[in-house]
Order: C-alpha cells, then structure tokens, then sequence
C-alpha cells in the first residue's frame, strides 16, 4: 500500500493506517455496495469478541509471575497496587465489548442489528479504558509507572471526593450532614495517605506526582503510536464517537443516513434517521485494536523480569 491508496478489499485495519480513506469514511455517506461490504467487515469484529472475552477470562485465573515487572511493581506499590488499575482498565474495556456484542449480534443471531446510536458509549468506553492501560504500562521505567499510577489514583480521588460533596449537599442542614461532611475528609485523608506512603517509599517527584492525569483527548492520542497509528487520527475518531455519547444534533447529522420518508415542504424535510455503517467500521477496529495492544502489554509486563529501574 503506497500513500493513502486502499484496495477495495483491504481489511479494516489497513483503513485505518490511511487518514484519507478513515476520514472518508467518517464523514461520507456509502453506496448501498460499500455498506454491504462495511456490513460483512462489522460482523467479523463482532464474531472476534468471544474470543478476545475467553481470554480475559483465562487471565483472570493467572498471577504475574514472582518477579515479574507487574510484580515488582505492585510490591512497590502497595496499598494502591499498580496490576489493580491496569486490570481494572481492562475489565472496562472487555465488558464494553461483551455488552457490543450482545447488542449488536447475540450468540445465536443471524443478522447483525446497529442501532442509532447506542453503540458509541460502549465504543467510547474500551478506547478510552484501553488507552488508560497504555499509558499506565508504556512508561520506561518503574518511577514512571508509579508516578502515573500516582497521578491516575489522585485525580480519581479528587472526583470521588466531588461527589461525595454533591451527595452530602443533598441532605437537608443539621446533624446527618455534619457527619457525613465528616467522613468525607476523614476518607479523603486515609486514601491519600496510601497515595503518600507510595510517593515517599518510593522516592517519587512530588512535583511530577502532583500533576493530574491527562484527559482521555492526550490520552487516546498518545496511544496511536502503540497501535501503529497516526494519533491526530486516532484522537479525531475518539472525539467523533465523544459527541456522540451525548445529544449533539450537529454530531448526530454528521454520523447518521437520513432517509426522506416523505416530500419536502418548503425547506422542510420529513426523514428517518439510520446508522450509518460506514462509520461504525471505522470506529469498531479501532477499538479492538487499542484492546488487543494494551492486552498484550499487559501479559507481557506480568512475565517480564524487571531491569535496573
């Protein structure tokens, strides 16, 4: 393949090496040929699904090995270990996968049903949790891991510790909310004190650690190189699936087939709104892909034998 050129028949996950033809796909409708064939590529990604959930659950069976780069990892970790929030990532993004392929082609069908939307949070979902594991596994050294294990579990505080807040401020004033108020901090200091202790034992940058993890945008976008792709892609398909995980009409025109189901009036249409196929091809592969990597990462960090970090 030279360029952005793509053969008919190239699979998906040539298309997405091609900016191009994933763009093109993303934004342009398909003849009623192309959504056959984008129809046939969608079901063989479904029908990979099974497979990808056996294995997780396999793996759910096996510890890291002793010394393992997980291992030693968690032990330096410890309370807050480091193979707790990589398999918790991973447990996301799995169930996300299962729950698609429930949806959309239960064992047993003989077709394959898209819905309008209702794919995309769960699409959402096992890029976004994929690319958390990522970034969590690829960094060069222990310090690094830890300091984004750090980073990741203080930035989940601070949200726990917002909705705590919204939950006592839902209870009318006088005693009941005083103590809760109360056992907000008091859980708010006994957690970051895990977080402390893992700072100071391992002589971790308090500065580094300080900062919040990055948002699911840098994320996804750092994460293109792992999976062989040019992350501006990667990021806009994200982003594209983002908007669509809540009512945005300008979003859902782009990403959907409107079909006339009766004559306009003036410059008013009458039309049913459909799925359009093509981009779910585009979005689908992508997923499984960050999936398929991060998983991989993740077996070979806990058989790994650490070097001198």
């Amino acid at each position: 393949m030279e360029g952005d050129s793509v053969p008919e028949n190239a699979s998906q996950d040539d298309v997405l090496t091609s900016g191009t033809e994933a763009m093109r796909r993303l934004l342009r409708g398909q003849t009623p040929e192309e959504e056959l064939r984008s129809t046939a590529e969608l079901k063989g990604w479904l029908d990979a699904i099974p497979v990808l959930v056996e294995r997780a659950e396999k793996l759910a069976q096996i510890h890291s090995s002793r010394r393992s780069v997980m291992s030693v990892d968690d032990e330096h970790s410890n309370p807050i270990q480091f193979s707790h929030m990589v398999h918790f990532c991973m447990l996301v993004a799995i169930d996300d996968l299962q729950a698609l392929r429930q949806l959309m082609h239960p064992d047993g069908a003989d077709v394959v049903s898209v819905p309008i939307f209702a794919m995309y949070p769960l699409l959402r979902g096992v890029i976004e949790a994929s690319a958390q594991a990522i970034w969590l596994l690829e960094g060069a050294d222990r310090t690094e891991r830890l300091t984004r294990l750090v980073r990741a579990r203080s930035t989940e505080l601070a949200y726990e510790q917002d909705l705590a807040r919204e939950i006592a401020k839902s209870l009318p004033a006088g005693r009941e909310r005083q103590e809760m108020e109360k056992q907000i901090k008091k859980d708010r200091r006994r957690r970051r004190s895990y977080i402390i202790d893992v700072i100071e034992q391992n002589g971790l940058d308090r500065g580094a650690c300080d900062v919040t993890m990055p948002g699911y945008g840098p994320l996804v976008e750092l994460a293109g190189p792992h999976v062989g792709i040019n992350g501006n892609l990667v990021r806009s398909v994200w982003q594209f699936v983002s908007g669509l995980t809540h009512p945005s009409t300008a979003r859902a025109l782009t990403a959907s087939t409107l079909i006339e189901v009766a004559p306009a009036r003036g410059n008013i249409r009458s039309a049913r709104v459909e799925a359009d196929i093509g981009q779910v091809t585009v979005v689908f592969p992508l997923a499984i892909r960050l999936y398929r990597v991060a998983d991989s990462l993740r077996r070979t960090r806990m058989v790994q034998a650490p070097g001198d970090d």
